[in-house]
């Protein structure tokens, strides 16, 4: 009975836990890619994420087609150089 009366303090912990090691991931890859955002920001992305399930999946997607992308853009930018 206790631990049912303090089960949903305890998710509500763990669910906080993981948004802040999330952000904390988050801003440090954006850092490293150039990125630089500030934590209401960091937050808002977070809690844009948490709020759809699907997002994880989504993102994964995006990535993929980026990648796809970069011999396209190394061409691109080989070109770009060539020329000025």
């Amino acid at each position: 009975l206790v631990t049912a009366t303090h089960l949903p303090s305890i998710a509500a912990h763990g669910v906080a836990h993981a948004a802040a090691a999330q952000a904390t991931e988050l801003k440090r890859r954006l850092q490293a890619a150039g990125y630089t955002l500030t934590e209401a920001e960091v937050k808002t992305i977070i809690h844009e994420l948490m709020q759809n399930p699907g997002s994880p999946q989504k993102l994964k997607e995006l990535e993929e087609a980026c990648k796809a992308l970069l011999p396209t853009l190394e061409v691109l930018k080989k070109a770009y150089l060539a020329s000025h």
